[in-house]
């Protein structure tokens, strides 16, 4: 898998995680909070798929 690919991968899982976050909460706009669990999400994808 190439590293743009990687990287796609890894903002996607931000967005993704972010805006499912904000479902459960049943908010219509995501917060600081569901940013910030998107990124942790999508720090552990960055691990997880070894991007350089």
């Amino acid at each position: 898998m190439t590293p743009i690919a990687k990287i796609l991968i890894c903002i996607l899982t931000v967005g993704a995680v972010a805006r499912m976050s904000a479902v459960v909460r049943e908010e219509k706009w995501i917060g600081s909070a569901d940013f910030l669990y998107g990124l942790g999400a999508g720090f552990l994808a960055a691990l997880l798929l070894g991007v350089d």
